[in-house]
């Protein structure tokens, strides 16, 4: 997946596309100005030492690697007949774009606190 630029207040959220507990994982991501949120959830959770094995289908056309313990809770939030969005900061945060990772960690508290 190909992370573009953010702006000084945006956020990145998952869409997470309806399905059932047995259907692929499918997101699209979509930019949020925390200054307008909209409705969202924020998943906080250990992210282990394990390899990111899970497939996350993203936007339809690329893949990105999870690792299981955010796989299964992606399978047990999905609503079977709407999206819901979703931020995670090992997905919604660019890991290897340490400009952003430094600007993103300073709206953590925003970003919990809005959804």
């Amino acid at each position: 997946y190909q992370y573009g630029p953010l702006g000084p207040s945006e956020i990145r959220l998952m869409a997470l596309q309806p399905g059932t507990l047995n259907e692929e994982l499918v997101v699209n991501m979509e930019k949020m100005d925390l200054s307008d949120p909209c409705a969202y959830n924020a998943l906080s959770y250990v992210w282990g030492q394990e390899p990111a094995l899970h497939p996350l289908r993203v936007n339809s056309d690329t893949w990105l690697f999870i690792r299981s313990n955010l796989y299964h809770a992606l399978r047990r939030m999905r609503h079977a007949s709407s999206t819901i969005h979703i931020w995670v900061d090992a997905i919604c945060i660019n890991q290897s774009d340490l400009e952003e990772r430094s600007l993103q960690v300073q709206c953590m508290r925003n970003v919990y606190c809005n959804a």
